[in-house]
C-alpha cells in the first residue's frame, strides 16, 4: 500500500505525505500534512487567548524562580563572605 486517503479532504495521497504515526499499521496518520497544518493553524487562531495565557503564566513562574534562585545564591555569598571573614579573624589571632 503506497497512498491511502486523507480523511479530512478525502484525496488519495503518497504515504509521505501524511504524518508519522506509529499506533497506526501504515506508520502514518490519518491526515495528510497540508490538512493536519491547517487544522493546527485553526486550532491556534481559535485557542490564541488561552495558549498565550498560558504562555505569560509561564514565563511569570519562571521568573519568580530565577528571581528565588538568585536571592538564595545572593545569601549563600553574604554566608561565605561572613565564614571568610569570621576565620581570617581566627588565623590572625593564633
Amino acid at each position: 500500500m503506497s497512498e491511502q486517503r486523507c480523511n479530512k479532504c478525502g484525496d488519495r495521497k503518497p504515504l509521505d505525505a501524511f504524518i508519522k504515526h506509529s499506533y497506526y499499521k501504515t506508520g502514518r496518520g490519518r491526515t495528510c500534512k497540508p490538512c493536519a497544518s491547517t487544522a493546527s493553524q485553526e486550532r491556534k487562531e481559535r485557542n490564541r487567548e488561552a495558549v498565550n495565557a498560558r504562555r505569560r503564566e509561564a514565563y511569570r513562574k519562571s521568573e519568580e524562580a530565577k528571581r528565588r534562585t538568585r536571592a538564595q545564591l545572593e545569601r549563600r555569598l553574604a554566608d561565605a563572605e561572613e565564614l571568610v571573614a569570621y576565620l581570617r579573624d581566627r588565623l590572625a589571632a593564633l
